[in-house]
């Protein structure tokens, strides 16, 4: 083979500038080529409905098709349904149905076995009498080599890392064990549970369970074909005689121990099918490690059992319960809520295979003969940013937000109109076309959103520059006195409108896989502050309110849903909004300016479709639904006090104001410095990156209270992001 040689550049200017070249044939590692359609079928995509493949036979022969002009003629597909998140599986859809007997559709990956293998029956570890076990390394294995094993509970991985490792399967028995299928994947899921709820694989007590990343290594599964060739000749690895093979008839020998090596590089992003019914940028971006999922947390558990009963130590009730929530990371996730990365091994087999146990007079079914799981950390740098401007991300985010409003309104317009002509013809109402309102909120995606910039882009440009300069609070000052209160003036705290970042800290317990960049400065914030003072009166040397001190906290703010998929991207205009006066500040928050009124708009377009229907509105199940995930969501504010700040008062300079009356003007600076922040009970806290998808997000921002002589708490609050810099 011929490699192409680099070109190298006549001229200093041309130094820097290498062609784009192809790896040469043997730098493509096999498993990297994309598999055929029948091998994806016949394992990957293989349906949850055992049918009557049989293996021992041989396939039928093929023969020539009839030659025919019409062979489509008269076949019908099936209607499609609506996607909804369900909850025991992925996404509901339409079940694959054949199509004249002949040809069938291709099986969904939430209608495969691989997508519901959380629902298969379990055979149980004693029964299975198969023993995995996995191991993390750094590299990836080679044949006759130790292994550089890693502890992956101590590694934090992002975009672009390789997890590599390898699984051993050991028959502890005396008799063969059969199975169907056997494969190694890479999963990313977010999991809902109901508070107190039983066992994992229950569907009863599961709310959410989305698999949102699905990677198959077909090199470590079992597959009809020999995937990498670098094996084929040597079917023993000689550092501890393992097996590398899977036999074609599909059965773990008794006493022997099979070995397959299994490497995933993690991906930039998601496939946009991540969000496919509302296509925000943000939803199809990867998530990070949050929260404990309750099977790490059960799996964690029994792992300290075993070492502590293998050591003769006397195990109880509670035992291994205490270290494991010692070792959870404080990153304010919702107690039921978690989003986890693992890599996963599933022995799939036949419940006829195993009549002592279950019951087939009613047919065959697939069951989980054993599975294990390797959980790793994930944190993703942040991509989005560094292609699109921050404010072109927000005049989308507002759009799809006004968008989705607008439509809402107008069925409910339209529902006042019909009330006011109910005594009148309606025919020409009900008979007209479907207004907007009947369009999904899909319909609003990536790429027709621009076009609409032009059509809003004077509103949305008057909208922002109302409030894009500053944020600005006040309170109305008194002294106290025997009689009534006496009114001294209003206090008013100036801030720029400014969304301010701070950079990831990876907790001190882990490292990164990749070398991370060095942070520059000390990984703090500025905030300039200006502080204005109206006296109520002309007073003569009249002084201000003295400022007393000065008060930060961090407010983690997550949201989530429990049933629909988020159709709106949340930004911090929707969690505050900054209004003067003592009641505004109250009710400045994301429930007053969010839930609360898609709450009532829930009730008003439910009440109108009883009356006209739902036809008769031009009211789409998109829309329903799209109105449901917003006013069910549920937030959660966790406050924590930050210690690590400076804040430096300047003089009261007196000056003119417009209305002629004089007003007191200082200026200050808050430097606030997040690093090291600790919980309530003086446990590290970890501020993951910001970041968004259909089920949960978070963001943050700052809650600054200024304290006057003679007035209450002046509060605040601030916008800022959490992200990730790229691996060098």
């Amino acid at each position: 083979m011929i490699n192409n040689p680099k070109l190298k550049a006549k001229s200093k200017e041309e130094n820097s500038l290498e062609p784009l070249l192809s790896p040469s044939h043997e730098d493509v590692p096999m498993w990297n080529i994309l598999p055929s359609y029948q091998l994806y079928q016949s394992t990957f995509s293989k349906n949850i409905s055992l049918s009557n493949e049989d293996l021992a036979f041989e396939p039928p022969k093929y023969e020539d098709a009839p030659e025919s002009t019409d062979y489509f003629s008269g076949v019908s597909l099936p209607p499609t349904q609506d996607r909804t998140i369900s909850p025991t599986g992925s996404l509901n859809s339409a079940h694959s149905t054949p199509i004249n007997g002949i040809n069938e559709i291709p099986t969904r990956y939430e209608n495969s076995i691989h997508g519901n293998s959380h629902k298969l029956k379990r055979l149980g570890h004693t029964k299975s009498c198969l023993s995995i076990a996995m191991e993390v390394t750094r590299k990836l294995g080679k044949l006759g080599e130790a292994p550089e094993i890693i502890d992956p509970k101590t590694v934090e991985f992002t975009q672009g890392d390789t997890i590599n490792g390898f699984v051993t399967v050991t028959n502890q028995s005396s008799k063969p064990v059969p199975f169907s299928m056997f494969f190694v994947v890479f999963e990313g899921k977010i999991s809902v549970r109901k508070p107190g709820g039983g066992d994992i694989n229950d569907p009863k007590y599961t709310l959410i369970f989305y698999k949102f990343l699905n990677m198959f290594d077909y090199n470590a599964s079992w597959t009809p074909a020999d995937i990498d060739s670098t094996f084929n000749e040597v079917s023993v690895d000689p550092f501890d005689n393992s097996v590398l093979k899977l036999k074609l008839d599909r059965v773990f020998e008794p006493g022997i121990k099979y070995k397959k090596f299994f490497s995933f590089k993690i991906p930039e992003k998601l496939l946009d099918c991540a969000c496919e019914d509302h296509n925000l940028q943000y939803h199809c971006e990867a998530p990070p490690s949050i929260g404990l999922p309750r099977d790490q947390f059960l799996l964690e558990v029994r792992k300290l059992r075993r070492g502590q009963g293998s050591h003769g130590k006397i195990l109880h009730q509670g035992d291994g319960l205490d270290e494991v929530m010692k070792s959870t990371i404080k990153d304010f996730s919702f107690p039921d809520t978690a989003i986890s990365y693992s890599v996963e091994v599933r022995v799939v087999g036949k419940a006829s295979d195993h009549p002592d146990v279950f019951d087939t007079t009613q047919g065959d079914e697939f069951i989980m003969v054993e599975e294990a799981s390797c959980f790793v950390r994930f944190v993703p740098y942040e991509r989005i940013n560094k292609g699109i401007d921050k404010k072109q991300l927000l005049r989308e985010s507002r759009l799809v937000y006004e968008d989705l409003v607008k439509r809402i309104r107008e069925v409910i317009d339209l529902g006042k109109e019909l009330a006011s002509l109910r005594d009148l013809t309606l025919s020409p109402i009900l008979n007209s076309k479907p207004t907007s309102s009947s369009s999904s909120s899909s319909d609003v995606n990536i790429q027709k959103r621009p076009q609409l910039y032009s059509s809003k882009s004077e509103e949305l440009s008057s909208l922002i520059a109302k409030s894009a300069d500053l944020y600005e609070v006040s309170t109305n000052c008194y002294k106290k006195q025997i009689s009534a209160p006496k009114l001294l003036g209003e206090f008013i705290i100036q801030t720029p409108r400014f969304e301010y970042t701070l950079p990831y800290q990876t907790p001190q317990r882990f490292t990164s896989f990749s070398p991370q960049p060095l942070i520059k400065g000390n990984g703090g914030i500025n905030i300039p502050l200006t502080f204005i003072f109206k006296p109520a009166s002309a007073v003569a040397h009249f002084k201000p309110p003295e400022i007393k001190q000065c008060s930060v906290e961090l407010i983690a703010f997550t949201y989530r849903s429990k049933k629909y998929p988020v159709a709106i991207d949340i930004y911090h205009d929707l969690i505050f909004q900054n209004k003067r006066g003592k009641h505004q500040q109250s009710n400045d928050n994301f429930d007053h300016y969010v839930v609360q009124p898609f709450q009532i708009y829930l009730e008003k377009i439910t009440n109108l479709a009883k009356v006209w229907g739902w036809e008769n509105l031009n009211i789409s199940k998109q829309l329903i639904l799209d109105i449901k995930s917003v006013s069910n969501l549920q937030p959660k504010c966790n406050v924590t006090k930050v210690e690590n700040f400076k804040f430096g008062v300047g003089k009261w300079s007196q000056a003119r104001a417009e209305n002629s009356s004089d007003v007191f003007m200082s200026k200050s600076n808050l430097a606030v410095d997040l690093r090291n922040l600790k919980g309530e009970k003086g446990e590290d806290c970890c501020l993951l990156p910001s970041f968004q998808s259909c089920i949960i997000g978070r963001l943050y921002y700052l809650k600054v209270s200024i304290h006057l002589q003679h007035a209450e708490p002046t509060i605040i609050k601030i916008p800022i992001s959490i992200e990730k810099s790229p691996s060098v």
